[in-house]
């Protein structure tokens, strides 16, 4: 796979893991601001019952009836038990002045006094004070939550954008990569059918006594008259060599076997077909070795030359006809000259 690819495939697979990570990440955020802005909404509920008492304690120091007072107190201890806003120290000591204004309520209840009232009142206002404190504190961490939250969205908008971007041009160059792949495929297809109709014919040959068949294509059968599944059978292809160029052609691949040759060329040499005919190939040989040096197989293009080495015995045999009738014609010259001078020689005398 090309390793721009490769990139593109990671890069992609580790923004959508981030984008999960961070989508998760704003979920939390998310749900921290809302309990941030469900205990604001409670603390200002508590202050709302304190600030009730006090308005209470205040109409009851004319008829000293605390009964008001005391009915929404309870509300606020009541209300402030069942929210479990605060963390235990805090919400301890928060307990603990409720608990000693109820203490104060109380005895007021049973017996006004005006130093109890305004010992009352401060301590419920100071309450107030830190109720509102613990209130600003809290809209402090909501508005720090929210900007997270809003950084966090445009991070995973951005986040989310670049994705797709690169999905996209993945998808493109996928895409270009299988067009490339399938015309490279249909080429090679193309060059195959081409290669099963010609005159070539790719051989694998076992380095063994008789040059076993591991493969051969299909257009063997236009050459040898066998099928390729024959050869795979039984057929092997020393058998037919001619016996005339059999132990010329073992003899050229025990020589370059022996000098560690890559490739070689036979001299062309004839085969029998299996109806008998006899053709003329050219063999171009490829050794190939394993890792210790040792021959495993032999790779050959063979091609029939048949009617071109015909054709040059056939020039061949013209040639040594018109040299042996020159010379014959030089000779009869020569002796028609030798008989001319005699004759000459004889008409002199």
């Amino acid at each position: 796979m090309n390793k721009n690819i490769l990139f593109l495939i990671v890069l992609s697979i580790a923004l959508f893991i981030a984008g999960i990570v961070n989508f998760n990440n704003i979920n939390s955020y998310l749900l921290k601001s809302f309990e941030h802005r469900h205990s604001s909404r409670y603390i200002l509920k508590i202050n709302y019952f304190i600030q009730n008492t006090i308005n209470a304690i205040f109409v009851a120091k004319n008829s000293n009836d605390f009964t008001n007072a005391v009915i929404n107190y309870d509300l606020t201890i009541g209300y402030f038990q069942s929210t479990k806003l605060f963390d235990n120290q805090t919400e301890q000591n928060l307990l603990l002045k409720l608990q000693q204004g109820h203490e104060l309520l109380d005895n007021l209840h049973e017996q006004p006094n005006q130093m109890k009232i305004d010992e009352l009142i401060t301590l419920l206002q100071n309450l107030t004070n830190e109720l509102l404190e613990l209130e600003s504190q809290n809209w402090s961490k909501l508005s720090d939550f929210d900007s997270m939250v809003t950084t966090k969205i445009d991070y995973s908008k951005y986040s989310f954008l670049t994705i797709m971007i690169l999905l996209f041009i993945f998808t493109i160059i996928t895409y270009y990569i299988i067009f490339k792949k399938r015309a490279l495929e249909d080429e090679l297809l193309n060059e195959r059918e081409l290669f099963k109709q010609g005159s070539v014919v790719l051989f694998k040959w076992r380095n063994d006594e008789h040059w076993s068949i591991e493969f051969v294509t299909q257009n063997v059968f236009n050459l040898t008259g066998y099928t390729h599944e024959e050869f795979y059978q039984n057929v092997q292809y020393a058998q037919l060599i001619h016996a005339d160029d059999l132990q010329t052609v073992q003899q050229e691949v025990g020589d370059e076997v022996s000098k560690k040759s890559s490739h070689f060329n036979h001299q062309p040499y004839r085969i029998i077909t299996k109806n008998g005919e006899t053709k003329w190939v050219l063999d171009q040989t490829k050794i190939v070795y394993d890792k210790d040096k040792n021959v495993t197989h032999f790779l050959g293009y063979v091609i029939d030359i048949t009617e071109l080495q015909n054709y040059r015995i056939e020039l061949e045999e013209r040639v040594i006809k018109e040299v042996n009738l020159r010379r014959e014609k030089e000779k009869l010259l020569i002796h028609q000259s030798k008989i001319a001078d005699m004759t000459n020689m004889i008409q002199s005398i």
